[in-house]
């Protein structure tokens, strides 16, 4: 029999901004005023979600925040038990997503019984190329020891299941490759269709073997997935967004071809920061769209969706806001 969801509450638990003096819905949208103070913001993102059903409730923790575990500090601030939370899901494997991953699993302490959602991919050995001199020529084909050695290398810890199976047991970890139900009418989405060419992932790159030679490869990050949640036909569509490394265009097709509904909120990252005019215009054309559909829809784009693309919207569309730590959504 389905459960149909009865509430969804969404804390922004890790984000790059901490303002608690921003206009919002009100019927919607709750700023942390009094304890705004206290949390603390860093290059990341997570979600702690609350779902209510009629006789339960469930908790999900959609990506982990970055490396410096701001997240902690902000649970405490907010009042959010660790201890409560049923199941994790990772956007991918970069560490703004997963940095405080471990950390948190050795916090909970009922993580046996935890559920983690997370793509195969995320856990290849990833870096970050920091400087324009270290071309695509320099990096492609060149061991770990050649890259390490460049300048502007950041080379963050990587997703180890080693490491998290001392926490969880190994039935506990789905690997999504595909659309998966985490709970009742809440879903990840796998892998998600590369159609559009304009959204086509540059730049990353990994290493896909724990091999010591093992050569450095182009990343597409297939890893890349969104949560999203289906609160009926009147209410529609929640998105919650990683980084959408995929492309948001590809994403939100992919997510309305299997769902007929409208969509009622889009939150979280669009990775649009250092995206052509061209790419914003026609992102921009199709949310417009989206908008036609459902005028109530609200529009939340955060971490890693860049202020130009974020000041266009602003001006074109309604409902679109800033928002950071410690913003709870009520739906």
């Amino acid at each position: 029999m389905d459960k149909t969801i009865k509430k969804v509450e969404i804390f922004i638990a890790t984000d790059n901004l901490v303002d608690y003096h921003v206009p919002i819905d009100k019927e919607i949208m709750e700023l942390p005023r009094i304890k705004g103070a206290n949390l603390i913001g860093e290059h990341g993102l997570s979600f702690f979600i609350n779902i209510f059903y009629d006789n339960e409730k469930y908790i999900l923790l959609f990506d982990t925040g970055s490396i410096n575990c701001t997240i902690l500090n902000n649970f405490a601030q907010l009042d959010l038990n660790i201890n409560e939370i049923n199941a994790i899901a990772i956007s991918h494997g970069h560490y703004d997503h997963t940095g405080c991953l471990i950390k948190i699993l050795e916090e909970i302490s009922n993580s046996q019984n935890l559920q983690l959602y997370i793509h195969p991919d995320a856990f290849y050995e990833r870096f970050f190329n920091r400087n324009k001199e270290n071309t695509k020529d320099k990096l492609l084909g060149k061991t770990r020891k050649e890259i390490k050695n460049l300048e502007g290398i950041f080379y963050p810890q990587s997703v180890d299941n080693n490491s998290i199976f001392k926490y969880i047991k190994k039935e506990n970890l789905h690997l999504t490759n595909i659309t998966t139900e985490i709970f009742p009418n809440i879903h990840i989405t796998g892998e998600i269709p590369r159609i559009n060419n304009i959204e086509m992932v540059t730049g990353f790159y990994c290493w896909k073997s724990s091999e010591k030679e093992e050569l450095t490869e182009k990343d597409e990050i297939l890893d890349d997935q969104t949560v999203y949640i289906d609160l009926g036909e009147d209410k529609g569509l929640l998105i919650i967004l990683g980084c959408t490394h995929s492309g948001l265009l590809n994403t939100l097709i992919f997510i309305k071809k299997r769902f007929d509904r409208k969509i009622s909120c889009i939150i979280g990252g669009m990775h649009l920061v250092n995206a052509s005019e061209k790419r914003i215009n026609e992102t921009i054309t199709y949310l417009k769209n989206l908008q036609m559909e459902n005028p109530k829809l609200i529009i939340i784009p955060l971490h890693c969706s860049g202020i130009k693309f974020k000041d266009k919207l602003k001006l074109e569309l309604r409902n679109v806001y800033d928002l950071g730590v410690g913003t709870k959504l009520t739906f």
